[in-house]
């Protein structure tokens, strides 16, 4: 029986039209709380310095966001943070489908997927060669078992 070393593992693809569209309407209908979901999926299956960036720089928006909306007082129509938090708002309603439908795109996933390589076979397991001398007696043996049989 011989080695078969096991398959390698196909690395995730892009997410196809029914998923991104749900992880789109996501963001967008939770008014941007649920906004760094996409960010952090693709980060998570793409496993890229790029995508970790992406993924970080949404959850700190949202802690922004969260934070703006702590802080701003319930009464006020004005006042920085809640214009900073209706921006927030915007920007993880809008923005974070907007990133995951550009870094979903097949070029996108095409310059960060490494080309599949086959494993290598393992070489398979000869005997050392013999030295000529063990040859030679081994080819005299049957001779010499056959002429100890005669007598």
């Amino acid at each position: 029986m011989t080695y078969q070393p096991p398959c390698p593992r196909r690395p995730p693809g892009r997410l196809g039209a029914g998923p991104a569209t749900v992880l789109c309407l996501v963001a967008f209908l939770t008014a941007g709380l649920l906004g760094f979901l996409p960010a952090v999926l693709l980060a998570v299956r793409r496993r890229t310095r790029a995508d970790l960036a992406g993924a970080v720089a949404a959850v700190v928006l949202e802690l922004a966001l969260v934070v703006s909306a702590a802080i701003t007082d319930p009464g006020s129509n004005g006042g920085v943070a809640n214009h900073l938090g209706v921006g927030l708002m915007l920007l993880m309603m809008l923005g974070a489908p907007l990133h995951f439908l550009l870094m979903n795109r097949r070029a996108a996933w095409d310059a960060h997927t490494p080309a599949m390589k086959p494993a290598p076979m393992p070489t398979p397991y000869l005997p050392p060669p013999a030295p000529a001398d063990d040859l030679q007696q081994l080819a005299e043996l049957p001779r010499r078992q056959a002429g100890s049989d005669r007598r």
